[in-house]
This record gives structure tokens, C-alpha cells and sequence, in this order.
């Protein structure tokens, strides 16, 4: 990390938007360290704290101030206090997919995995999502907050964590392959691909003029845009 210390990284993301990809490249690199997908509440900046605290006493890491705390959250219920988003030392990294294949795979996991959501249930999800998520964008700066569209992070992996490298102000790079962690599959991502340990290429080419989802898709494109 160059002079601006970064202490903590949020993967901001949504449902079936590859944050549990994106938060096991970063977790990888051996500058961070983290749960994968917490479902920690941030109400406060000692919650940020005590998270960071947490997930180093339990990886048992001696470099405590040289790690930095990484969680990745799709749910705006866990970031009901807005202003812990303006820490200098703290980075944003909204991730985000189209409707069409976000709305398919959240039924395709919840009928899986969990109880199956409605077409309605999982679009009204996204829908809200989307429009916190451009919310935040609107508060931060480009130096704060990056948006990173899921699709183009597996159909042109180098070039996205490149960029996402220069946006940490990295000086060694991220890679496509990852490790694996005690929480793979089981925090966040339950998938079968989240094991493999690289990224797969699975993203979908949709026909905008023919989705369902309009009003779903103007807010995709506002906030990859913003």
C-alpha cells in the first residue's frame, strides 16, 4: 500500500454479483485479512475496530497494523450508519451485474440453498440494493469508491484487477487465482465455482430491449456510469 494508510476495504455488492470472488482475490494477497462475508452490523466505527480485531485474533496474525480488514456486504441492513463510510482509511468497492443474470441466479440459489425467493421478491431486492448502493456512490469520491461491473472482472480479469490494484495503490498485484478458506462455501458464495480457486467465465450476453427488468437496468447502467 503506498503513503495513505488503508486500513479497511469494503466489497460492496449484491447478491449473486461474484463480491465472494472479488473478496477471495483480495483476501489472497497477503496485505489483508478477513471472514468473507461477515454479516457483521456497522453502526460505528468501533464496530469497524473490533471486526478488524476479531478476524486478525482468529487468522492469528502478528501484523496487526500491517493488515488490512476486508468484508464484504450485500445488504444495506448491515450498514445502517452511513457515516462510517467517510474514514480516510477506509475503501469502497461497489460491485455489480446486470438484472437479467442477477435476478436468475438469486432464485436459482434461494430454491437451492435457502427458501426459494419470487421473481418479484428477488427484483424488489436488486431494485432497493441498486438504489443504495447509488446512493452511497454519490457521497464518495472517486479516490474513495470504485464500480466494478461482475462481468467484466471474468471476462477480462487482468485488466479489472489492475484497475483495482491502482484504486488501492498496490504494489504487487492481484491475482485471477485464489486460495481457498475455511469459510469457502459456507460464508457468502455456496456455489460449487467458489471452490475452484480461479475465476470462471460464466457471464451471460443480454438482450437489453428485451429484459424485464427496465427500470432494473437503468439503475445498472446510472451506477456503473457514476
Amino acid at each position: 500500500m503506498a503513503s495513505k494508510r488503508i486500513e479497511y476495504i469494503f466489497v460492496m455488492g449484491h447478491m449473486r454479483s461474484r463480491s465472494s470472488l472479488l473478496t477471495h482475490i483480495l483476501l489472497s494477497h497477503s496485505t489483508m485479512a478477513g471472514l468473507g462475508e461477515s454479516n457483521a452490523v456497522y453502526e460505528s466505527n468501533l464496530k469497524l475496530l473490533y471486526m478488524k480485531s476479531k478476524t486478525l485474533l482468529k487468522n492469528r496474525s502478528l501484523n496487526f497494523f500491517k493488515k488490512v480488514y476486508v468484508d464484504q456486504i450485500n445488504h444495506n441492513s448491515k450498514t445502517p450508519n452511513s457515516k462510517i463510510f467517510l474514514k480516510k482509511n477506509l475503501k469502497v468497492i461497489i460491485l455489480t451485474r446486470p438484472p437479467d443474470p442477477s435476478v436468475a441466479s438469486i432464485m436459482a440459489l434461494t430454491k437451492k440453498h435457502y427458501t426459494p425467493w419470487s421473481d418479484d421478491k428477488s427484483k424488489k431486492y436488486y431494485h432497493d440494493r441498486m438504489s443504495y448502493l447509488i446512493k452511497l456512490r454519490e457521497k464518495l469520491s472517486n479516490d474513495q469508491c470504485l464500480v466494478i461491473n461482475s462481468e467484466e472482472l471474468v471476462r477480462t480479469p487482468n485488466v479489472i484487477l489492475d484497475k483495482i490494484c491502482e484504486f488501492l495503490e498496490m504494489s504487487t498485484p492481484l491475482k485471477s487465482e485464489y486460495e481457498t478458506f475455511n469459510f469457502t462455501g459456507t460464508s457468502g458464495d455456496p456455489s460449487a465455482n467458489i471452490k475452484e480457486g480461479k475465476i470462471i467465465n460464466n457471464s451471460q450476453y443480454i438482450d437489453v430491449n428485451t429484459s424485464k427488468y427496465p427500470e432494473e437496468y437503468e439503475l445498472f447502467n446510472q451506477l456503473i456510469n457514476m
